[in-house]
């Protein structure tokens, strides 16, 4: 099968991602580091993810998860004009910017545990995007995101501090995600 021997054609490029916070692995971090160039990249850099022209909808689960079927250009564009109307974009990337100058702020974590917006496409699960999306439905849907996705990673990354001081700091940092959206100014 491979007489000539493996190789990778030059058109292929290999990209790999890897959690700098997570310290159990680093040595192998370090033989990955020493092999492959790598590039830090900022959740701000890939905050155009988020933006609803850029969404992946066309696989959006009914309500009813038995209904679940592949949305036509209409539909999509339909959801999209609805995200669009409800300042998705805007709303939920001024909670991830909230949020992230905080973590920075934060002694016990700092820049290298900010949050990426991956977690806020999560969003969208919590949404009924059949229905009208207002301000009320879409800040119910991030405070979801929140408690079942954000806040335990957050937990998870203060393991070792006394349990007062991670609600404290779980608290400040809650505070600062739910900031009104006119607070998140350019960075």
């Amino acid at each position: 099968m491979f007489a000539d021997g493996f190789y990778v054609p030059e058109n292929v490029y290999i990209i790999g991602t890897m959690n700098d916070i997570d310290r159990s692995v680093e040595s192998m971090d370090f033989a990955f580091r020493r092999r492959f160039a790598w590039r830090e990249v900022d959740p701000r850099e890939t905050l155009e993810m988020l933006k609803e022209d850029n969404l992946e909808l066309a696989h959006v689960i009914e309500p009813d998860p038995t209904k679940q079927k592949e949305l036509s250009d209409k539909e999509q564009q339909k959801l999209v004009d609805k995200l669009k109307a409800a300042s998705f974009y805007e709303v939920v990337t001024a909670y991830c910017n909230n949020l992230n100058r905080a973590i920075i702020n934060e002694v016990s974590l700092g820049a290298k545990y900010q949050i990426g917006p991956s977690y806020y496409l999560k969003t969208l699960n919590f949404l009924d995007l059949w229905s009208d999306i207002g301000e009320e439905q879409l800040q119910e849907a991030l405070e979801q995101v929140w408690r079942l996705h954000l806040k335990p990673v957050l937990r998870e990354y203060l393991r070792g501090r006394s349990h007062k001081d991670s609600d404290n700091i779980i608290a400040a940092l809650k505070e600062s995600y739910s900031q009104s959206v006119a607070a998140d100014g350019e960075e």
